[in-house]
């Protein structure tokens, strides 16, 4: 008999160290002593979605639905791989029926409001996170994504203060130092964009944007030396890609 709490454990740790493909080995060969077992089988479409194997992912959650149709875990994992495969109103359905089972998950909630984000309907997503943040006022995601939606239809004041918040809350949260550094941006406050960013760079060095967007604001700010080095350095970490393209085109319109 497997040791689910010690397997699933043990497959996090792998994840976390990078190694996908050995958390997925093991799930998988744990799933095969207990093919009826729902929970490593849901683990393990998780690591597969995780690891791009997306179809592979969405055939066993759609196994899972049918067996097992009210399990929250099931409906919202599933409708979060359909929503990132752009099947946004299959998503959304699922969310909708995770939240008949259990109207108080601040996870669901928040992925409909994403889900409805996506959509459009930027009304009904403000009311799922603001609806998240009742039940649980410091649930980060929530507080995030609302702030993306607020910029997004130019409540700046109060994306700003939503960033701030998740910034409080989660220090090393890189995504949103990086959002509140675009709001600062877009309301003039290139200064406090350019820390902003800098923060975003120094917590995920790795990552690419905010680069690009530090690089731009210092533009803007007329520090064009500071510019250019900043663009030179996303040149050294992102050779292909949109991002790399804009470097070449401003370095070869100011160089």
């Amino acid at each position: 008999m497997v040791d689910l709490e010690s397997t699933i454990a043990q497959a996090e740790s792998l994840l976390e160290e990078g190694r996908g493909e050995a958390a997925g080995e093991l799930l998988f060969s744990a799933w095969e002593k207990e093919p009826d077992n729902c929970l490593i089988a849901n683990t393990y479409a998780c690591v597969c979605f995780h690891l791009g194997r997306f179809e592979e992912a969405l055939r066993i959650f759609d196994v899972l639905s049918e067996q097992y149709p009210d399990d929250i875990r099931i409906l919202n994992n599933r409708g979060y791989l359909l929503m990132q495969r752009g099947s946004i109103d299959a998503a959304i359905e699922n969310f909708n029926r995770a939240l008949e089972i259990a109207d108080t998950d601040v996870e669901v909630m928040t992925n409909l409001g994403i889900a409805l984000g996506r959509k459009g309907m930027e009304d009904k997503a403000l009311a799922a996170f603001d609806k998240a943040l009742e039940v649980d006022p410091a649930y980060i995601a929530a507080i995030n994504n609302r702030g993306v939606i607020l910029k997004r239809i130019g409540r700046f004041e109060e994306a700003e203060s939503a960033f701030a918040s998740v910034l409080e809350l989660a220090p090393a949260d890189a995504s949103a130092a990086n959002n509140l550094g675009c709001v600062r941006r877009a309301i003039g406050n290139l200064e406090g964009a350019v820390e902003s960013f800098r923060r975003a760079i120094a917590m995920n060095v790795q990552n690419p944007v905010p680069r690009r967007n530090l690089a731009l604001s210092l533009s803007e700010a007329g520090r064009l030396p500071e510019a250019r080095e900043q663009f030179h350095l996303l040149l050294e970490h992102c050779r292909e890609g949109d991002l790399a393209e804009q470097a070449r085109a401003w370095l070869a319109a100011n160089e």
